[in-house]
């Protein structure tokens, strides 16, 4: 539970690894709060995350390194995991397709665009201000509401999209690890687009610079596999 992330060799090809240590420490906690919540109901998962913030809340006032809290250890994500199993349950025992649910699906996009920017104005992942502590709980809230709200928009899809976003989902964990190592490579050949003065459109020629890589790269991982297993 202690265990700090970022002692994992940081190098530009493993830079994002430290995510899997934290996410090692989620697959075996997660037969216990299985157990739990099977046992005493959605209750204990809404206690847990509580508790969370409020030891998040705590060593902010003791003087700790939020950013490292947030990011490098369990007390900092696991309320997202948390929130993630709520999520599943209402889904499972609740969860009905309605316009409703349709409606939310602009809301929580427009909720995680703005969020997004204000985390950005904030000083994003490397700053080390006190809103951190309450930062992963808003961040898993909102995520949760897109997932959900998108289950039910998604009749309405063209199938072509629903395919194209199970495309994306299939890498996403593979393209999460990689881009920094793509992004350092950009720089340090100095490959990177300059469309324009302004950074805002710079950064978005480049997010699609990288998105263009990582699509290739998977249309030859699927290429190979095929390859492989036919």
């Amino acid at each position: 539970m202690h265990l700090d992330a970022w002692q994992v060799k940081q190098a530009s090809f493993s830079a994002m690894f430290w995510a899997i240590a934290i996410e090692w420490q989620f697959y075996l906690l997660f037969p216990l709060l299985l157990g739990l919540l099977n046992r005493y109901g959605i209750a204990v998962l809404l206690v847990l995350i509580a508790l969370m913030i409020l030891i998040r809340l705590g060593l902010l006032i003791q003087g700790h390194d939020l950013q490292l809290l947030a990011y490098m250890t369990i007390w900092g994500r696991l309320d997202q995991f948390l929130i993630g199993m709520l999520v599943a349950v209402f889904y499972k025992t609740r969860f009905q397709a309605s316009p409703g649910w349709d409606r939310m699906l602009l809301v929580s996009v427009v909720l995680l665009a703005g969020s997004l920017t204000v985390y950005n104005q904030l000083g994003g992942w490397i700053s080390n201000g006190g809103w951190k502590f309450i930062w992963p709980t808003w961040e898993g809230l909102v995520w949760g509401l897109l997932i959900i709200s998108y289950c039910s928009a998604a009749r309405h899809l063209p199938q072509l999209f629903s395919k194209a976003m199970v495309s994306i989902g299939t890498i996403s964990y593979s393209i999460y690890l990689i881009h920094y190592l793509v992004i350092n490579e950009l720089i340090s050949r100095q490959w990177l687009l300059q469309i324009s003065p302004a950074p805002m459109w710079n950064a978005m020629a480049n997010t699609l610079l990288i998105a263009t890589h990582h699509t290739f790269n998977f249309g030859y991982y699927l290429s190979l596999n095929r390859k492989t297993f036919s």
